[in-house]
C-alpha cells in the first residue's frame, strides 16, 4: 500500500477546540457591550484606548479564580449596581486599589463600644 505524498496531516480537533474561537468572540462582544454601557471613555481623561474596569470599592471576589465568562457576569452585576467605573490603563494604575471605609484600613483604629 502506497501513501501518497499529497496527503497532509489534518489535525483532529476536540469539541472544545472547535468552540473556543466562538466563545472568545462572544466574550469580546460581551465586554464591548459592558464598555459601551459605561460610556466607552475613561471617566478621568476621556481616552478610548486600553480601557479597564475600576472598582470603586474593594471587590469581594478574586478575578484570577474565575473564567472570562464568569468575570464578565460579575462585572455586569457590579455595573448595574454602580460599583464600577471605566478608566484607561494609566488612570487605573494611578487610582490604585479602591478604598472602602477609612477605618478598615487604619491599623490604629479602635472602635468605641
Amino acid at each position: 500500500m502506497k501513501i501518497s505524498p499529497s496527503n497532509e496531516y489534518e489535525p483532529v480537533l476536540s469539541d472544545w477546540q472547535k468552540k473556543k474561537p466562538r466563545i472568545l468572540e462572544r466574550c469580546r462582544e460581551k465586554r464591548a457591550e459592558l464598555v459601551a454601557s459605561l460610556g466607552g471613555r475613561c471617566v478621568q481623561c476621556g481616552s478610548q484606548k486600553k480601557l479597564e474596569f475600576h472598582h470603586k470599592k474593594t471587590r469581594t471576589w478574586i478575578a484570577s479564580q474565575l473564567n472570562r465568562w464568569s468575570r464578565l457576569a460579575r462585572y455586569s452585576e457590579e455595573i448595574k449596581a454602580g460599583l464600577i467605573e471605566l478608566l484607561c490603563k494609566k488612570c487605573n494604575q494611578r487610582a490604585g486599589k479602591p478604598k472602602d471605609d477609612e477605618f478598615t484600613h487604619d491599623p490604629d483604629f479602635v472602635p468605641d463600644f
